[in-house]
């Protein structure tokens, strides 16, 4: 009698493994509806790339790549220092190396090099009191 009360007393199989079994289920159910909305997604990913590698699509970002590109160029060529030289102005260097932006430099460096649009000319800054360059003196009749 007490082990048929012992065994009555003692919970079933359906009774222990319920819960676990009603997890399991539950849990499988989210799987499925998680992963019919990864391929959901997947899908609409896809159809979108896909509809972005149309040709005409491609041809239109090729074209305006291709028209940033022209306008980068351009402002890098009105940029361009040599550009000014056309105009004519020069860009006067250190023959070292190293550009000159006032006459104290100029003095200070006394070799330059001048650049101009047809190409460069050596030059050299005279400090003292006497003109810069000596030569003959130009035939003027007096006026007095």
């Amino acid at each position: 009698e007490q082990l048929d009360f012992a065994v009555r007393r003692m919970p079933t199989l359906d009774t222990l493994l319920g819960p676990q079994r009603q997890r399991v289920d539950d849990l499988g159910e989210r799987m499925r509806r998680g992963l019919g909305r990864v391929a959901s997604d997947a899908r609409g990913d896809l159809a979108r790339t896909v509809g972005a590698l149309r040709p005409a699509v491609l041809a239109l970002r090729l074209a305006a790549a291709r028209a940033r590109l022209e306008q980068l160029w351009r402002v890098a060529v009105t940029l361009n220092p040599d550009a000014i030289l056309k105009r004519g102005y020069a860009r006067i260097e250190k023959r070292g190396g190293g550009l000159i932006a006032s006459s104290a430099e100029a003095r200070k460096a006394a070799a330059l090099k001048l650049h101009f649009a047809d190409g460069t000319v050596d030059a050299r800054v005279e400090n003292g009191s006497k003109p810069a360059y000596e030569g003959p003196k130009p035939n003027q009749p007096d006026l007095f």
